[in-house]
Parts: structure tokens; sequence; C-alpha cells
């Protein structure tokens, strides 16, 4: 793999379909396959390619690669900044010499954005349309804004705000804080239980929000499908769900505590109270709201 180094003022480099390129103007020239080391300076990647799904990885010394499915690659060292046509990826903080990813900012627009992050305590804010925001590794910020977006937290204890429109808001591992904003919203819990200390806070649950829980984690005695089963279809002498602070019988299985907001999963169910029962997450802080079988659909 070759190194093109640039000049140490302020460089802009244009790529295009195909992988063809011009550096601040010059001729063509083909960066497949290209480390583009932009020394000091700022420097910007521009793409130009339509219509594509990029993949951004970072090695270890800091060597932005930007990728698509079809295997074009190109390299970035020392590059402050690549503009998409639809996001705009800050790698200042990125680039560094630290061994680790950095903390990045990663800003949407008006378009459906894709926006995922490496390690680090990154922020991803999704603006308009319709966006796929994904925090990786490390304790994230993640912000919709308007749209019909679909926030993953994955693992760290990351910020979840939906804002408007229908929204999806996964936190995954870790000690989540998830705040959906206005629409009918979906909160979904499909990450391996761990102890009550990672537990999450939903801190705006209202009546047309869903909680939706994965079958593969949470055994409810229904089969889940890619729209959601409601909990409300078992029989009401077969529910899953009790209020209080522990399961009553051996089919309970959910238990909700309306005075504290505190939702448990209880894999055994067993009656008078089980020490398995897990704490999944708290609804509310001041005020909590109150849940039925109608608020959990099982996917």
């Amino acid at each position: 793999m070759s190194t093109t180094t640039l000049t140490s003022g302020n460089d802009t480099v244009t790529l295009y379909e195909g992988f063809f390129g011009q550096i601040s103007g010059s001729g063509w020239a083909s960066l497949r396959g290209v480390t583009l080391d932009g020394a000091t300076g700022t420097d910007v990647l521009i793409v130009d390619y339509p219509d594509s799904i990029f993949t951004l990885t970072e090695s270890t010394s800091g060597v932005v690669t930007l990728s698509t499915a079809s295997g074009g690659s190109v390299s970035l060292a020392n590059f402050e900044q690549i503009q998409f046509q639809n996001a705009v990826v800050d790698l200042t903080p990125a680039v560094s010499t630290s061994p680790t990813a950095g903390n990045d900012v990663l800003t949407g627009s008006a378009g459906h954005d894709q926006l995922s992050a490496l390690a680090g305590q990154d922020t991803l804010i999704g603006a308009a349309g319709n966006d796929t925001l994904d925090g990786g590794t490390g304790s994230d910020t993640l912000d919709g804004g308007a749209g019909r977006d679909r926030l993953l937290g994955q693992a760290g204890n990351d910020t979840l705000t939906g804002g408007t429109g229908a929204d999806t808001l996964a936190g995954g591992t870790g000690h989540d804080t998830l705040s959906s904003g206005a629409g009918q919203d979906v909160f979904l819990f499909n990450a391996p239980l761990q102890s009550g200390a990672s537990s999450d806070l939903i801190q705006d649950f209202s009546g047309s929000d869903r909680i939706a829980l994965d079958d593969a984690v949470f055994h409810l005695g229904i089969t889940g499908t890619a729209a959601g089963v409601s909990l409300a279809s078992r029989p009401a002498t077969a529910s899953v769900l009790v209020q209080g602070t522990q399961a009553l019988g051996t089919e309970d299985r959910l238990v909700y505590d309306a005075h504290t907001g505190q939702l448990f999963y209880d894999p055994t169910g067993s009656a008078l109270g089980s020490s398995d029962q897990v704490l999944v997450a708290t609804l509310g802080t001041g005020t909590h709201p109150n849940l039925s079988a109608s608020d959990f659909w099982v996917v």
C-alpha cells in the first residue's frame, strides 16, 4: 500500500465513485488502496460517492480506513474531517498518540444517516431523517433528533435521546439512561441480563410507548416476531406480569413496583419471591408510570 503525503497546509481531497479523486483541485488519481497522510494543517476528505454504505475502522496507530462493501478502501492519517453527502465525521479527537480509539463526534444531516462509533466516549447526532446510531464500546451519547430513529448504545454506560418521531432505543449492556422524547417509542431490551447495577433508567415512559423484550433473553412463554407480540395476548389466567416487589407464583416472570418504578425479571418464577430476580430498568425518577401487560411486546 503506497503512502501519499500532502502539503503542510490545509488540504481538501475529493473522492468520487470508483475511488478516483482529486487532491486540492489537482489532476485525477486513483486513491484505491492508498494511504493519504495529511501532515500538518486542517485536512478534509469530501466523499462525493452516492448510494453507498461506508465503514470506518481505526488502527491502533490512529490511521482511519474508509471502505465499501465492494472492497475499495482509502486510509487517512492526520486528517481532521470526512464530509459525506449526508453526514460529517469529525476525526480530530480520534487522531492522537493514544493506542486506543478516540472520543469522536459524528453528526448527520437531513438524510437517513447510519453513524457507527468505535471505542471511546463518542457523541452521535442524527439530526433529521430516519437514522441508525450505533455507539459501539465506551460510554456514548446518542441523539436521534427528528425522524424515526434507531439508537443502539451497545457496551458502556450510554445516554440515548430519541427526540421527535417514533424511535427505538436499545441501551445494550451497561447502566444506560434512555429518554424517548415525543412519539410512540420502543424501549428494546435484547442484551444479556447482568446485575441490577447495570440496569437502565427510562426517564419518560408514556402511555403510547412500548417495552420490547427479546424472547432469547426473556422467557415469557411467547415466541416473538419482528413486529412484536403483545404480552396481553396471553390468557389472563396465564399472566406473567405481577405488581409488587416479588414473584408470587410459578407463572410470574415480570415484577413491577409502581411505587419505585423498578421492573424486575424473575427467570424461575418461584412462588413467594426469588433471589434470582434481576433489576431490568427503573421507569421515571420523581413519579413512576403504571404498567400493564399491553405495555410489553415480545420480539
